[in-house]
């Protein structure tokens, strides 16, 4: 059975959903089967002071939607999808300041965390 794991950098909300042996920067904060962190990345949405998001799912198709972001949103950006060596970045922008996202994605979308959860759970079950 295959095992992840979801990270996140310290005092950020940038977040990871890959294959346990891959290197990622920050700290585990949970580790088992999809179904168990995913479980797990639900419960952190729960919290009051996380910002959901609103508004529609907008797919980014070149990068171009990833640069020079200054309003608060969320991000999910699909940079590897190979079952063994996958990453998924779940980002949200501040508002407060001005990012450049990481352009070598595969897949691409700004939209509500819960649609994140939704998109990464249909695409987790496609390739699981």
């Amino acid at each position: 059975m295959k095992r992840f794991k979801l990270t996140r950098i310290e005092d950020t909300d940038i977040f990871t959903l890959a294959n346990e042996n891959e290197v990622c920067v920050g700290e585990t904060l949970a580790e088992g089967t999809f179904a168990e962190v995913f479980a797990f990345a639900q419960t952190l949405s729960e919290q009051p002071e996380i910002d959901l998001g609103t508004g529609d799912s907008v797919t980014i198709g070149n990068g171009i939607g990833l640069t020079d972001v200054s309003d608060a949103k969320w991000f999910v950006l699909f940079k590897d999808e190979n079952v063994d060596t996958l990453r998924i970045d779940i980002i949200r922008t501040s508002g407060n300041e001005i990012y450049s996202l990481p352009t070598n994605v595969t897949q691409a979308y700004q939209e509500p965390l819960v649609a994140i959860f939704t998109r990464v759970h249909a695409f987790m079950l496609t390739i699981l």
